[in-house]
């Protein structure tokens, strides 16, 4: 069976089910998928196969492969196994980048990977592993060798297992997407004879992006040993299944500033029918009720945040499963409440929003038009993106709507006790705001008092008692945390002024920037998080944490 004919029954038994009213839930299709496990009788012994995805080259010199049972007609997954009398396989990646060859060379000693391997578990969700099998099937590369069959299944489930897990919900994404061919992934997790294990990865959904990968150890993420696009990548051309119009978020921060909110996004499917709609928000966030069009829709969440594809630190992948396919071209609206702690103290009234953009679900990459509105006490100032539509307050609490005029990529916020300058330049309304008080860790800490021996008077030798005089250092000099916020705006104003000579209007018309705890800063459509370190007196720094050119 072909790859073309293989998806396409995939698609008419879809259908066929979806008119039956007998389509599986994603919890029933993660568990078909746990349970599939190798099938004894799709085993090969193989000798000069190939397989290739991009760049990546898999040679099976010698060995035994054995595929997965099928799962709606894919088969998901492959071992390969070189534990035979001459076995022998071989990856073979060259990296199209001069940068991305020397990258490969400081982990690998060499700008090329040639590397042969003793083992290889493969993941295919773009329908490859049917097109492999069916070589097999017509006697070219291999032979069937079920005698071998159970022994592998039984040595292999296990590990399968362990792989495919935390990729579960990929998988479910890949398997009901219509555009499998285009949008699915390879994995190929694999041991190496003089590298040891790594990963090789292609990307459907990240332009088909190619990375090699080593665990550092189970919490420690992954180094990464070459990220490439293939050559002559186009351009990015926003395709997707499903496209975000616009966020209606509704937010209230508490006074012990847990975050608890509602989320209404309208969206849009693209050119082909769409079940499954992916999301990513904080793993800091839990999620409550989850509606489509009003009913209540199925959810599903990776169980970690860093999975052997996403690159993401702290964010996790989620579905809304549809009860049925969703029309081409149609418009849907899905609501999703959401709360967790995502703003933490860093002492002395300065707060450190750590999921900035990710505090709500989202689509990662595309940009769509947004509507926020926060409650949250009175004493603090919340500051972000877009027009102001509505500032109010009512006893305790102050309310603020937002809305940016252009379609932007992600929505930020801050908070804090601030003050504030405001400004006008290259045709963009500015505010920038200072804390009005300093962070602990850049507080000064007091000296201990120091004892000073005194001499003795004379004809005093040999006493016990040795007097001593305490010198006690002045109290250190706190340093102002709005030292430079006017030189802040500044610099500011000359920015903008000089950008738009270079680059012609802005987008926005309305730039807010403000303070975030730490040495870095990261910049938002119509927010800049502007580090700490900024607004001090180069002077007043913590010696430990200047830089050697500003040390005095």
């Amino acid at each position: 069976m072909g790859i073309v004919r293989a998806f396409s029954l995939s698609i008419l038994l879809a259908l066929c089910a979806a008119a039956q009213g007998a389509l599986p839930t994603g919890k029933e299709l993660g568990q078909t998928i746990r349970e599939a496990g190798l099938d004894p009788l799709a085993c090969f012994h193989v000798r000069d196969l190939s397989y290739s995805k991009g760049a990546i080259r898999l040679y099976f010199n010698e060995g035994y492969l054995i595929f997965s049972r099928p799962v709606m007609g894919q088969r998901l997954v492959a071992v390969f196994t070189t534990e035979i009398e001459g076995g022998d396989g071989e990856v073979l990646l060259i990296p199209p980048s001069r940068s991305e060859r020397q990258s490969l060379a400081s982990f690998t000693k060499s700008p090329t990977l040639d590397e042969h391997l003793r083992d290889g578990l493969l993941i295919f969700t773009d329908l490859s592993g049917n097109t492999l099998l069916d070589q097999l099937t017509r006697g070219e590369g291999g032979r069937p060798a079920p005698e071998m069959g159970p022994l592998l299944a039984g040595q292999w489930n296990p590990v399968v297992a362990n792989i495919t897990q935390p990729l579960e919900n990929r998988v479910i994404e890949d398997l009901l997407s219509t555009q499998a061919a285009e949008k699915g992934m390879v994995l190929a997790a694999v041991s190496g004879r003089s590298l040891g294990a790594f990963d090789l990865i292609s990307d459907g959904r990240a332009e088909h992006r190619i990375a090699i990968r080593q665990s550092r150890g189970s919490q420690d993420g992954y180094d990464v040993w070459s990220s490439f696009l293939p050559r002559g990548t186009a351009a990015f051309r926003d395709d997707g299944e499903v496209r975000p119009l616009q966020y209606d978020i509704h937010a209230e921060i508490g006074a012990d500033l847990q975050v608890k909110a509602a989320s209404k996004l309208t969206l849009i499917i693209g050119p082909k029918a769409v079940r499954a709609i992916p999301l990513q928000i904080d793993d800091a966030m839990k999620i409550g009720a989850v509606r489509l069009d009003g009913l209540p829709a199925e959810i599903l969440s990776d169980s970690v945040s860093r999975g052997r594809v996403s690159l993401n630190g702290n964010e996790r992948r989620m579905l809304v499963i549809a009860p049925e396919f969703l029309a081409p071209g149609s418009e849907h609206h899905l609501e999703i409440e959401h709360a967790g702690h995502v703003i933490q103290t860093r002492g002395n009234g300065v707060y450190f929003v750590e999921a900035r953009g990710s505090w709500y679900p989202h689509m990662g990459g595309q940009r769509s038009l947004y509507d926020v509105t926060f409650r949250y006490p009175k004493r603090l100032t919340l500051v972000t993106a877009g027009e102001i539509l509505e500032d109010r307050s009512e006893g305790e609490w102050r309310t603020t709507r937002r809305r940016p005029t252009k379609p932007i990529g992600s929505f930020g916020f801050n908070l804090g006790s601030y003050e504030k300058l405001s400004g006008t330049s290259g045709g963009v309304s500015f505010e920038v705001y200072g804390n009005r008080n300093l962070e602990e860790a850049l507080r000064p800490r007091t000296q201990m008092p120091i004892v000073i021996p005194m001499p003795l008077p004379p004809g005093r030798a040999g006493t016990s008692r040795i007097p001593v005089r305490m010198d006690v250092p002045p109290p250190p000099v706190q340093p102002d945390p709005l030292a430079r916020l006017r030189t802040v705006a500044e610099d500011l104003s000359s920015s903008l002024e000089y950008f738009r000579g270079m680059l012609g209007p802005p987008v926005l018309n309305t730039l807010t920037v403000a303070p975030i705890p730490g040495t870095f800063g990261q910049g938002f459509p119509g927010l800049v998080y502007l580090s700490t370190f900024a607004y001090l007196d180069p002077r007043e720094r913590p010696l430990a944490l200047r830089q050697a050119k500003e040390q005095v």
